[in-house]
């Protein structure tokens, strides 16, 4: 039977062998932020544009161009949403797998 040490490093390698992916995931996390604070800026900016367009005469045309970049930005909204979720989701599997490994890889 493998003592308490001998048992500790071997977790210890296998949290090792997990931290790169682990990491990763968190810079991929802190990207999504940046770009989120990114398109939370764009919206604030076309909140202003709406703004100035309910002050004017707006034509249909710059009506159809409003609703052309709602569009776009419900669409950014979207992917970024998805990413968002992929991450977590890869996440909760990295941990999981993480913990089902040494579970089933300790000696003893």
């Amino acid at each position: 039977m493998a003592n308490l040490e001998e048992r500790v490093s071997a977790l210890e390698a296998h949290a090792d062998h997990h931290t790169p992916a682990i990491d990763a995931a968190r810079a991929d996390i802190q990207g999504l932020r940046s770009e989120m604070g990114q398109l939370r800026g764009e919206m604030a900016q076309m909140r202003g544009e709406m703004g100035q367009l309910r002050g004017e005469t707006a034509t249909r045309a710059d009506i159809a161009e409003v609703f052309r970049r709602i569009d776009r930005v419900d669409g950014k909204v979207d992917r970024l949403f998805m990413w968002t979720v992929g991450l977590m989701v890869s996440g909760f599997f990295v941990i999981i797998g993480a913990l089902v490994g040494v579970a089933f890889r300790l000696p003893g």
